[in-house]
Parts: structure tokens; sequence; C-alpha cells
């Protein structure tokens, strides 16, 4: 995902999953802020609670980052969750912002039991 650079009053990148089979689960992606001319402006991680909008992480725009992130989203989980990259503010930049392998990840509560039987013949 790539946001272009340009003028933006509430612009971003939303993306959907079914995340209900989890019981415990994060949030994994890559960032990269290349900040040029910016202006009072905020990069937003927000994730959907099933009724509202959740601000899980915050970058500011006048300072350049690269970095890998993990946020545990275990109290959002849902089957409309959605997770959201949107850039607040009074912004006008040249630099531009890039965010790749978004992952979710987590744990399930069903249990998977595996048996083995091994039957030993004695040599005749």
């Amino acid at each position: 995902m790539h946001i272009e650079p340009g003028i933006a009053s509430e612009l971003g990148i939303v993306r959907y999953a079914d995340t209900s089979v989890f019981t415990s689960a994060q949030l994994k992606y890559d960032i990269v802020v290349d900040s040029g001319l910016l202006d009072l402006g905020q990069l937003q991680v927000r994730v959907y609670n099933g009724s509202t909008w959740v601000v899980v992480d915050t970058y500011n725009l006048s300072t350049s980052v690269a970095q890998s992130k993990t946020i545990p989203i275990g109290s959002y989980l849902g089957e409309q969750f959605a997770v959201k990259f949107v850039v607040t503010g009074s912004v006008s930049f040249t630099g531009s912002i890039a965010i790749d392998k978004v992952e979710i990840s987590g744990s399930t509560t069903s249990t998977t039991t595996t048996s083995t039987t091994t039957t030993t013949t004695a040599p005749t």
C-alpha cells in the first residue's frame, strides 16, 4: 500500500478481515515514512471494534520512519474487523508513506489432537 503525495484531510487505505476465529491476535506491518514538506499531519493506524474506529498507533509525519511493527488486537476481533491506515490533519507533503507486509496472525480455541498407533511384530 502506498499513500501518494498531495493534500489530505483524511486520506487512507482500509483492509477487512474476519478475525472471529481467533482468541488472541496481532497486527503486523512494515512502514516507511519518507518525510518531505510536512505540516501538522499524522498517520494513524486504526482498527474497527464493531461499532467505531479506535486509534492503535500514530506516526508524526514530520519525522522519517522505517520499521516493522506488531500491535496486539485481541480486544478488536470479530467478523467485521478492519484496519485503516489514514493520514489526518492539515497535510501537504512531497514525501511518501509506504505500508507493506500487512499480516494478521493469532491463536484459535480449537485444539488438534494427534494420535499415533505403532504395531511392533517380533522377528520370526
